[in-house]
C-alpha cells in the first residue's frame, strides 16, 4: 500500500487505485491492523492537497478520493457480505468469533480470556 504513495504524487488514477487495493487487502486479512495503517495514510492524503492552490485543491481531492472511495466502498460492501454469511452479522468478523470461541490469540492488550467451560 505504501509502495504506490510516490506514484500517487503524480495523481495517476491507476496508482491511487493500486493504493486502494492494498487497503482492501488489509481490510480482508487484518482489519484492525489495516485501520491502524490506513488512518495516518488517509490523513496524509487529506492534508497534502491543502498545500496546493485553491483551484487545485478540489481537483486533487477528487482525483484522490474518487478511486479510493469507489474501490474501498465496493470491496467494503463485499467484505460486510462475507462477514454476514459467515457470522450472521455484517459488522462481526470471523476473527472475533474465533477469539470468543477458543480464547486465542489474545493479541490485543486488555483482552480477557473467556471463562473456563465446565468439563463433562
Amino acid at each position: 500500500m505504501l509502495g504506490a504513495w510516490g506514484a500517487s504524487a503524480g495523481l495517476a488514477a491507476c496508482a491511487i487505485a493500486f493504493d486502494a487495493c492494498g487497503l482492501v487487502m488489509l481490510m480482508f486479512t487484518r482489519p484492525f491492523e489495516g485501520l491502524a495503517l490506513a488512518v495516518p495514510v488517509a490523513a496524509g492524503l487529506l492534508i497534502w492537497p491543502l498545500r496546493r492552490s485553491a483551484g487545485e485543491r478540489l481537483r486533487t481531492l477528487w482525483r484522490i478520493g474518487a478511486p479510493v472511495l469507489l474501490t474501498v466502498g465496493v470491496f467494503g460492501v463485499l467484505l460486510c457480505g462475507y462477514f454476514w454469511r459467515v457470522t450472521g452479522s455484517p459488522w462481526r468478523p470471523p476473527y472475533v468469533v474465533n477469539q470468543q470461541t477458543y480464547g486465542w490469540p489474545l493479541t490485543w492488550p486488555g483482552n480477557k480470556p473467556p471463562p473456563d467451560r465446565p468439563t463433562p
